[in-house]
């Protein structure tokens, strides 16, 4: 675990326990929402140590589980031994992090650097696509709609305007 310096310095520790039941660990692994490529690595040296029966990763979540015999507990100095110079290896560097800026919520909250979604452009989305053509037609519509009744209007004006001419 991060000494307490580190975690002032606005560093994320680099492992943490989240949850844990007999048989049974989730750990929070920051590294993996920027580095998805290091969650196989990370898995395999977890599924080397005695007693585990399976690793799961979500690089999505930042997630590890761990399944091991609930007979036979996983200390946690072990995870932390194997993990941590793996994860210190794995680190990115300074540079890349200058890639990712931290962004400021609505709420004025600080948002985490490696959550920031890239959005695609409108035109590449299906669901957009169709979205912009539904807008065109409804669009057209109206100004369909609002001709006629303009048209209906000045006809009738010019109906009542000019009909004491006719006679």
């Amino acid at each position: 675990m991060p000494s307490v310096p580190a975690a002032h310095q606005g560093q994320l520790p680099p492992i943490s326990i989240c949850h844990q039941v007999p048989g049974r660990v989730r750990l929070r692994v920051p590294l993996l929402l920027t580095e998805p490529a290091a969650a196989s690595t990370l898995v395999k040296a977890l599924r080397a140590l005695p007693g585990v029966e399976g690793v799961r990763s979500n690089p999505a979540c930042a997630s590890l589980v761990v399944r091991h015999h609930a007979s036979q507990p996983l200390p946690t100095s072990a995870i932390l031994s194997t993990l941590t110079p793996l994860i210190h290896q794995s680190r990115p560097s300074a540079t890349s992090a200058a890639i990712h800026p931290i962004r400021k919520t609505p709420k004025g909250n600080r948002a985490h650097p490696q959550r920031v979604q890239r959005r695609r452009p409108r035109g590449d989305c299906p669901l957009c696509r169709l979205k912009l053509k539904a807008a065109r037609w409804i669009m057209a519509d109206v100004w369909r709609c609002w001709q006629e009744r303009t048209r209906a209007r000045v006809r009738t004006l010019m109906v009542t305007a000019f009909s004491p001419l006719r006679h």
